[in-house]
């Protein structure tokens, strides 16, 4: 049962980047169960964003924003919001 939670985070982690990839956004590497989106000065306005969509992401001011890969639907609003 742990197993397959762990692979289906996988996959949709896998999805989001690519998505994210092809969106174009550069992202550094990632192994764990969220992605990092360097936004520099534009993290607080993505962050309110995100909010807006009903989606809550983790800022950190002027540097960028954490994103949890979460259940596919919540992850196709982040594509969305990073998108948009």
């Amino acid at each position: 049962m742990l197993q397959e939670r762990v692979d289906a985070l996988v996959a949709e982690r896998v999805r989001v980047v690519a998505e994210l990839h092809h969106q174009g956004w550069q992202l550094p590497e990632t192994q764990a169960n969220f992605v990092w989106l360097p936004l520099g000065a534009d993290a607080e306005a993505f962050t309110s964003a995100a909010d807006k969509a009903g989606l809550v992401v983790r800022c950190f001011a002027g540097e960028g924003v954490r994103a949890t890969i979460a259940e596919p639907d919540a992850n196709d609003g982040l594509l969305r919001v990073a998108r948009d």
